[in-house]
């Protein structure tokens, strides 16, 4: 792997950055459970991105330029795209963007800003039996007005257009296409195309006052698509109750438009198919996802001796779902019945964070912990969503010396279980617990650094990830349950220059 990032300053008001990526990965191992499949898969990655500064004392600007071209091949070991005989799986992705955003201001109390992007995504993906290809073109276009009034209150008010064209071809079976006629007679599964235009017009008004501040927004949108008005509004609130604690809190409203395919693409490398849950199109895809989104913050700073400062922080958030995208995946261990739903489905997350130094600051340490409690209906049945672990802990060390020309870090990931879909007995309804341990060693010197260190240290990885490995092209193959880490113990080394 390569990764190179240059500056050029042309001249006082005009500049350019470039970064390049390329990453190179093709030797085959098959140690996870021996079972005949790659454990990795073989990859060629290129990134590459351009981005120009232009800037004066009244007017900014900044264009980015930037392409991914990455190529991913896996499935049975010795696995090319000529040998029919075993499964493998190929994945094709190249994207193109640019992105443009500019500033000027207006007098001493106003400005203009305006941001432009347009997105090119081509994906060829070949799973078994299974085929999904699409290619989606963006466009997006605001502009933003913000008036500041005085150092207490703030106006900011805009107008916002977005394009977007997806078109996609999804094959169950080589030369058999899992076509589901809808109301409107187009086979959203075979290859369809879905064109959306979204204008909208947003409004925001920000009150900032020594101990408290108040932000509250709300924007108008019109999807032709679907042909609804969004109505979205939020509201930002701060308080500092003490010079050492402050506490935020925040509610909005979210609408998002799913693409089911693509978001469970995961699920193409199993022998499940992909249907709707009734068989209707218009009654199970074709509706937006709506959520209202809850959250409080409370940042405390206590002081350790003269130097040393610990930060704790806690966080509550909620999302009430009025329609949510749905995968279930318990109904029937072979189908994937994918819908837009609106039974009862929520997420609350609660988490603790502590983060402090020691000696001198030669080691710094964060401890962190999660609570979810994800839940969705599935099938008229309100349940745990699968894949979702209900605790999560993390662990970072990082040591230091005097001038900082030696570095070591050691981070720690603790996984709890999780509740898995219906297998037809094939796996446990819940995972294991696990954890993973990270640690690298760097050594600066004055023009470089070299480093070197180890990812999952204690070499804990999911047992037999693949299940029906025997037999690829059966109906219990399935690749997907994929719950704990499938990257084995991996040293390396490297330099910075």
């Amino acid at each position: 792997e390569l990764n190179v990032i240059g500056n050029i300053k042309i001249n006082e008001h005009l500049g350019t950055t470039i970064f390049a990526n390329v990453a190179n990965f093709q030797q085959e191992m098959d140690n996870l459970g021996n079972d005949g499949f790659m454990d990795k898969p073989k990859s060629r990655q290129v990134n590459l991105v351009n981005r120009w500064s232009y800037s004066t004392d009244r007017f900014q600007s900044a264009t980015t330029l930037s392409l991914i071209a990455d190529d991913r091949e896996g499935g049975q070991m010795g696995y090319t795209p000529q040998r029919t005989d075993l499964w493998g799986f190929t994945n094709k992705t190249n994207r193109y963007q640019i992105f443009t955003k500019n500033g000027i201001l207006i007098g001493n109390t106003a400005s203009l800003g305006t941001q432009l992007s347009a997105t090119y995504t081509d994906m060829d993906n070949h799973y078994g039996l299974k085929s999904y290809d699409a290619i989606e073109k963006n466009l997006y276009f605001n502009a933003i007005y913000q008036q500041t009034f005085d150092s207490i209150h703030k106006l900011d008010a805009g107008v916002s257009v977005q394009y977007n064209n997806v078109g996609e071809t999804y094959l169950h079976d080589i030369g058999r296409s899992l076509a589901l006629p809808s109301a409107t007679g187009l086979p959203l599964f075979a290859g369809g195309v879905r064109k959306e235009v979204v204008p909208g017009i947003f409004g925001q008004y920000s009150l900032m006052l020594p101990d408290f501040s108040l932000v509250a927004g709300v924007r108008y949108d019109y999807n032709t698509y679907y042909q609804q008005s969004l109505f979205t509004p939020r509201l930002h609130v701060k308080y500092n109750v003490n010079e050492k604690g402050t506490l935020r809190a925040s509610v909005g409203k979210a609408y998002r438009s799913a693409l089911p395919l693509v978001e469970n693409i995961g699920l193409m490398a199993s022998s499940r198919r992909l249907t709707t849950a009734t068989g209707s199109i218009e009654a199970d895809i074709n509706r937006m996802e709506e959520a209202w989104n809850y959250g409080l913050n409370y940042v405390h700073h206590l002081q350790l001796g003269e130097s040393h400062l610990l930060t704790l922080s806690l966080d509550a958030y909620r999302t009430t779902f009025v329609r949510q995208s749905v995968t279930d995946l318990d109904r029937n261990a072979h189908i994937a019945y994918l819908s837009i739903s609106d039974k009862t489905s929520y997420s609350n997350s609660l988490q603790a964070e502590a983060q402090f130094d020691l000696f001198d600051d030669y080691w710094s340490v964060t401890l962190a912990g999660r609570y979810n409690d994800v839940h969705m209906t599935l099938n008229d049945q309100l349940m745990e969503k699968p894949y979702v672990s209900r605790w999560k802990g993390l662990i970072v060390n990082n040591f230091r010396t005097n001038l900082r020309k030696w570095m070591l870090d050691v981070t720690m990931q603790f996984n709890g279980a999780m509740r898995l879909p219906n297998t037809a007995g094939l796996a446990e309804a819940y995972s294991q617990p696990y954890a993973i341990v990270h640690a690298q060693l760097t050594r600066r010197f004055r023009h470089f650094e070299i480093y070197a260190g180890c990812e999952n240290i204690t070499n804990n990885v999911q047992p037999y990830p693949i299940l029906g490995a025997h037999d690829p092209f059966g109906t219990s193959f399935d690749a997907s349950v994929v719950w704990g880490s499938l990257m084995e113990r991996t040293y390396y080394a490297g330099l910075r220059f």
